[in-house]
C-alpha cells in the first residue's frame, strides 16, 4: 500500500514539475565586446563567433532571443536593455 501511495506522489510532483518547465519563459541577450578600455583587459579576437555560438547554444536549449549584439554603442546597448526587459 506504501509502495502505491508513494508512487502515485512520485507521478504527481513529477507532472507538476513537468508543467510548471512547459510554463517557464526562458529568455537571453547576448552581447560580445571587442574592445576594452581597462588596463589589462585584452581585447577579444572573435567576439562575433563567440557571441553567435553562445546565441545558438541557447536558442537549442529552449531561449527565446533576439540576435546577438556586438560591440554596441551605449544607446543601442540602452535601448536593447529596455526591450528586453518588457
Amino acid at each position: 500500500m506504501l509502495r502505491i501511495i508513494l508512487s502515485a506522489l512520485t507521478f504527481l510532483f513529477l507532472t507538476q514539475a513537468a508543467a510548471q518547465s512547459a510554463q517557464e519563459r526562458r529568455v537571453a541577450l547576448v552581447i560580445g565586446v571587442a574592445n576594452y578600455d581597462a588596463d589589462g583587459v585584452p581585447n577579444l579576437l572573435q567576439p562575433e563567433e563567440d557571441a553567435q555560438l553562445v546565441h545558438d547554444a541557447l536558442a537549442a536549449s529552449g531561449f527565446s532571443l533576439p540576435p546577438p549584439l556586438i560591440s554596441p554603442t551605449k544607446s543601442v546597448l540602452d535601448e536593447a536593455l529596455a526591450e528586453f526587459s518588457l
